[in-house]
């Protein structure tokens, strides 16, 4: 049953309760989406819940549990379906009702409960479009805004409110090579699984209280706003990366299509993703959280994509070297926002040097690993002057084998406070 029709047949029944279509007819309502029907039960013995059942079982079989034609009215009511009487609404989609049977039904009754539940339907599919993006399924972006308004709203004793933003690493390279239908394939797919996900996420936490919701928040961007065990954030991340990569994206389970195996428009694309999160403090407003977590995006993108940064991560191993001035002070890509004070020192490594070289031995016909060259510190810069987006620093000391020089892009490593304190305390 395809994710829309749950929704949609759920929203549509809601408002037929609030109705006097079942209070004053007594009918059962079977709703049908796409080939698949729903029937809820409204008997006096209790039997309730939306329960979902072939269509054609239902349409042209003899299965009367569903259809009880001796003691009950039956409306139909039917979307996407030529079978059933259809009125046109909007963007293609049609909605209608049918007398399956009980034909002691009167033209005015008939035409009467038509009306309210052809107007229930009307109703519903409004309130479909303003909470779902029409494309991926997933929330709209101001319908996720408001759920993410009530979450910071509250407090969660002994559980974390994690806020991420998810991005499709070179999405607009899909769109300019595939063509954009191509573009919006790959955006339903990823998204589904990042739906599946979540769902498994949920059984993974294994937590009645945990929560996770997710919406579309533009053009490839996705947002996550979850309540977590405290202390599991960064393991969510992770958690989440796993299942996004494992997860099928088909209608098939078993041909293997996930979303590094996409199949478009007769192509196969792999796509990656970066994200960028923060745990949720008192007094962070939904414009801060959204602030904090695209800042992490953006240091995910800069440091080479497909990875996920916590946005109180950055000060201590995510800054970066902009510029070193003739003047000697040094300029770097964090600041008051990242909590960078003046008197914070960091400890440079070249960008050349900050990462493992592997270190051979060429001897004739063949190399030997030996080993590799160590993460070597250049400098050591501290802060005179932080301002929002950057910070200014003088350098405090250079090894004895650097140039004087601090290269542009060089990894910063927070070392202590003004105050004495450490990365680590």
């Amino acid at each position: 049953m395809p994710i829309m029709t749950k929704r949609l047949t759920s929203i549509i029944w809601d408002h037929i309760c609030e109705s006097s279509a079942l209070g004053v007819y007594k009918t059962r309502i079977v709703l049908s989406c796409n080939g698949k029907a729903s029937t809820r039960y409204d008997e006096a013995d209790g039997t309730s819940g939306l329960r979902f059942v072939n269509y054609q079982n239902t349409m042209h079989g003899t299965e009367d549990r569903y259809i009880d034609t001796a003691n009950r009215k039956v409306l139909y009511c039917a979307i996407n379906n030529t079978d059933a009487q259809v009125r046109p609404l909007d963007d293609g989609i049609t909605i209608g009702a049918a007398l399956l049977s009980g034909n002691d039904f009167i033209d005015d009754e008939m035409d009467n409960a038509f009306r309210e539940v052809l107007n229930c339907c009307r109703a519903a599919m409004m309130e479909y479009y303003a909470r779902y993006d029409d494309l991926t399924g997933v929330y709209c972006r101001r319908y996720f805004r408001e759920r993410a308004e009530k979450f910071l709203r509250r407090t969660y004793d002994g559980y974390d409110i994690l806020f991420s933003i998810v991005d499709i690493d070179y999405f607009k390279q899909v769109n300019d090579v595939y063509g954009h239908d191509c573009g919006d394939e790959v955006l339903v797919k990823f998204s589904r699984a990042c739906q599946k996900s979540v769902i498994l996420l949920k059984d993974a936490i294994n937590d009645e209280k945990c929560k996770i919701v997710l919406g579309r928040h533009g053009g490839e961007e996705f947002t996550i706003i979850s309540v977590i065990p405290k202390g599991f954030g960064d393991r969510f991340m992770d958690e989440f990366r796993k299942f996004v990569y494992s997860s099928p994206v088909s209608d098939d389970s078993e041909d293997g299509e996930t979303v590094q195996n996409i199949k478009a428009g007769g192509s196969k694309i792999s796509v990656e993703f970066s994200a960028g999160y923060v745990i949720i403090t008192n007094g962070m407003s939904r414009k801060d959280v959204e602030s904090f977590a695209d800042k992490a995006l953006y240091k995910a993108k800069a440091c080479g994509r497909n990875m996920s940064i916590d946005f109180s991560s950055i000060k201590n191993e995510w800054g970066r070297v902009i510029d070193h001035h003739i003047s000697g002070v040094v300029i770097i890509d964090i600041g008051s926002i990242h909590r960078v004070q003046v008197g914070d020192i960091f400890t440079i490594y070249d960008r050349d040097l900050d990462k493992q070289v592997d270190y051979y031995q060429v001897v004739p016909g063949r190399s030997k690993h030996l080993g590799a060259y160590p993460k070597i510190p250049s400098a050591e810069i501290r802060v005179i002057s932080s301002e929002k987006e950057v910070s200014f620093c003088e350098v405090s000391g250079f090894n004895t084998f650097i140039n004087g020089r601090i290269n542009s892009g060089s990894h910063l490593k927070f070392a202590r406070s003004a105050g004495g304190a450490s990365a680590s305390t």
